[in-house]
């Protein structure tokens, strides 16, 4: 009749669960068809809130149950200290027989004591599997928020299913955990027994499926890099190309710029060569250097001993006046007179004319945007080959053209007009400087407000004036004044030096428009 005590326990674990069998939950999964995206994400978001729920729900058991321990904590202390009382009184008694009985066979030693170890671990691992549920709880219930998480990064169908499953075992988890704690304590103690229950195999299952999801999400991340390194690939074949396009284009876009300025520069020179075919201008083409060597060959054709004096870029340097008109940003006309030694009397050329042919080869040097113009290119003018006062201006206007053609076309529409217009036609000094200073402003429009732009006009004085002398002084008072009036009116920073022989500004009478700091004088400079 006795068995061994193995057989015994296996006996009395399977007649005890049969005794007490727990009245199951039915955690059954309705099959889940998928027949659309939407149908799949709605689904997910309906197991997330029953599983949400059933969390709930069980975590509200869990805490009843230990409420209730606690109000009962008087009661089940007298009901622990009867039992070990009992238990001792009985172990007491009991050894005896043990002793008895362990002479016929020593194996019923070994059966009453193992009966009575499984009695006391059936009661001690009721705690144990109380704590396993309530870890497992705290496990499910912070990954769940990081599922739901996952499915947003990761938008993967089969992703999606793994969830989904694992949002059907925390449910199941959930009921399982829920009935466990709503059993009494001897059912509790019962369920216990079986180490493969309903909510072990669920806790299991669990933690193999978000093992799962980790490693599927690891396969959809490199995925993503390798998508995405490949994706930086075509961006920076797609960059390469485009740069290459946006370099071709720009290549393109400077052989038309170069073919416009070309197409602009011809169009500018051909209008400037038309204008100048329709009157005769002062030629300047032929540069300083005739003009130069026309004046070395007056003043230093004399003997040694009567060389006059002749000026120099230092002595222009050192001379007050100079030195405002250059720096002072208020001054804009530089007037300078003077007469020659006495003795020089075969050529009407004034010593001072060097002085204009010193400041523009300084000007060249220094590329600044100049024009120039000399009244007189031999060593004695007469009154048929003198020019007029707008033909002095139109030069001028013409050689700034040349310099810097306007972009505007209004601007040479102007031009033509003003130089074919009836008004050019007069031969009044005072049309003729009205029009020859807006010339002159026409063609200065191409300059900026930030530039200078220099004018010289050696000797105005030998333009074709009338020959008194009174007219004369007032044809040069009246060209000073309408050179300060354009000064004041142009948007660049203008600077006009004027060369005149001493007799021209004897008695020079200006109006208020020469008093205003814009007219800057070096009268009397006399040469010895």
């Amino acid at each position: 009749m006795l068995v061994d005590r193995e057989t015994w326990s296996r006996e009395f674990a399977n007649n005890g669960t049969e005794r007490i069998k727990l009245q199951k939950v039915s955690v059954d999964v309705e099959e889940i068809f998928i027949p659309t995206r939407d149908d799949l994400e709605t689904q997910v978001k309906q197991l997330q809130g029953q599983a949400e729920t059933g969390l709930l729900s069980a975590e509200m058991n869990r805490k009843y149950l230990g409420e209730r321990r606690e109000k009962g904590a008087r009661k089940i202390s007298a009901d622990i200290e009867k039992f070990l009382a009992s238990f001792s009184q009985f172990i007491t008694g009991y050894a005896g027989i043990v002793e008895i009985v362990k002479t016929a066979d020593n194996n019923f030693g070994g059966l009453a004591w193992g009966t009575l170890s499984i009695f006391l671990n059936v009661a001690a691992s009721k705690q144990k599997h109380e704590e396993d549920i309530n870890n497992a709880m705290v496990e499910f219930t912070r990954h769940c928020p990081r599922l739901n998480t996952l499915s947003e990064i990761y938008p993967d169908e089969d992703l999606k299913l793994h969830i989904a499953d694992m949002y059907e075992s925390v449910i199941a988890f959930a009921r399982a955990a829920t009935v466990f704690y709503s059993q009494s304590s001897f059912s509790r103690i019962a369920s216990s027994f079986n180490p493969r229950s309903d909510l072990e195999r669920t806790i299991l299952e669990i933690q193999t499926g978000l093992e799962n999801i980790r490693r599927d999400c690891e396969a959809l991340m490199q995925a993503r890099l390798h998508k995405q390194s490949k994706d930086i690939e075509e961006l920076t074949a797609k960059a390469t190309n485009l740069t290459m396009k946006v370099a071709s284009m720009e290549e393109k876009l400077s052989r038309v710029e170069v073919d416009l300025k070309k197409t602009r520069k011809e169009r500018s020179q051909g209008f400037v060569i038309r204008i100048k075919s329709s009157f005769d201008l002062p030629i300047v083409n032929g540069g300083i250097s005739p003009y130069k060597n026309l004046l070395e060959s007056t003043f230093l054709s004399y003997p040694r001993k009567l060389q006059p004096y002749r000026i120099t870029i230092e002595t222009l340097e050192k001379e007050s006046a100079y030195r405002i008109w250059l720096k002072d940003i208020h001054a804009g006309v530089l007037f300078l007179s003077g007469k020659n030694a006495h003795y020089i009397n075969q050529s009407t050329l004034s010593w001072l004319s060097e002085a204009a042919v010193l400041i523009i080869e300084q000007l060249e040097t220094e590329s600044h945007q100049y024009a120039y113009t000399f009244c007189q290119t031999k060593s004695l003018l007469g009154s048929s080959e003198k020019f007029s006062i707008k033909h002095i201006f139109a030069s001028l206007g013409l050689q700034l053209l040349e310099r810097r053609p306007p972009e505007d076309r209004r601007i040479e529409s102007e031009i033509d007009i003003l130089i074919h217009g009836e008004e050019w036609k007069s031969d009044e000094e005072d049309d003729m400087l009205q029009i020859g200073t807006k010339l002159i402003a026409l063609c200065l429009q191409a300059y900026d407000a930030e530039e200078t732009v220099f004018l010289v006009i050696d000797r105005i004085d030998q333009c074709r004036w009338t020959g008194e002398t009174e007219r004369l002084r007032l044809g040069v008072g009246h060209a000073l004044e309408a050179l300060l009036r354009l000064v004041d009116t142009v948007k660049c920073r203008l600077k006009v030096l004027v060369v005149v022989e001493s007799s021209a500004h004897e008695s020079l009478s200006l109006s208020s428009t020469g008093r205003r700091g814009r007219l800057v004088k070096r009268t009397n400079w006399d040469q010895y």
